[in-house]
């Protein structure tokens, strides 16, 4: 039970960030296997429902990310899809250097550009978006 208190943030992302992948998964087999929608369009639509659910849980329930108003909420909400818009440029490039280009198939890939991604947008919640004032001095290395 110690183990979970003092991960409870790795554990909570990690809970959470199963249940977007899934989300994320879905609906990328949904767009391309099932509608037969192009890899990287299907990537698009399928980032859109995932991101809108990690948005929230992140805000809650992983970081506990409580703003004092609707303008601190919309800036957050900014550095957070603009975290996540880098990272899908990245799985986009993944997808089409290893699914158009050299012809694997796209559920792997995929996959293979999750992982690389999870870790990615957790690093950017981390210390940009959800980054809590009193770690504001440590990432500049001043405590």
């Amino acid at each position: 039970m110690n183990i979970l208190i003092k991960y409870r943030e790795v554990a909570t992302y990690i809970f959470f960030g199963i249940f977007t992948f899934i989300t994320g998964m879905s609906t990328y087999i949904l767009f391309n296997v099932y509608l037969g929608m192009d890899a990287l369009l299907a990537n698009v639509f399928s980032w859109i429902f995932a991101v809108l659910i990690a948005f929230i849980t992140n805000q809650r329930w992983v970081f506990r990310s409580y703003v004092a108003g609707w303008r601190d909420y919309v800036k957050q909400m900014a550095a957070f899809y603009t975290g996540r818009v880098a990272t899908l440029l990245i799985e986009e490039i993944i997808l089409f250097i290893f699914v158009t280009w050299m012809g694997l198939g796209s559920v792997i890939v995929k996959l293979f550009a999750e992982g690389v991604v999870i870790v990615m947008n957790y690093c950017i919640s981390k210390w940009v978006v959800f980054r809590k004032k009193s770690d504001r001095f440590k990432v500049r290395g001043v405590i």
